[in-house]
């Protein structure tokens, strides 16, 4: 029993090393398949589970369609909040796709992209 008390920092690596994931050809199909733009025929539930998947498969059908999709979805006050654009004439203005894309940041944001 050479590693009979392993140091915290492998432990820590351990418990928190994961395989690198790769989406299923299902999953792939079914991100690809979520709506862009706001349902309103989407009970509360399922517009989550939209906002979810399409976030943790952010890379299909295209390159950041999880996040563009979060930007269709949001009120422009949200797209302010994740990605807050420089001041013009004192005041904040809206935020256009490109730059949201571009800036779009935070914590949760990050937390779904990540997982």
């Amino acid at each position: 029993m050479f590693l009979a008390l392993p140091s915290m920092f492998l432990l820590s690596s351990c418990l928190h090393a994961r395989p690198a994931r790769v989406p299923a050809p299902a999953a792939m199909a079914l991100a690809d398949t979520l709506p862009m733009q706001p349902d309103a025929s989407l009970d509360v539930s399922e517009a989550v589970r939209v906002m979810c998947t399409g976030l943790e498969f952010n890379g299909f059908p295209h390159a950041d369609a999880g996040v563009e999709r979060l930007f269709h979805w949001m009120t422009p006050q949200g797209r302010v909040k994740l990605a807050p654009p420089p001041p013009r004439h004192g005041t904040q203005t809206g935020v256009e796709l490109d730059y949201f894309l571009e800036h779009a940041g935070g914590a949760a944001l990050d937390y779904f992209l990540e997982h």
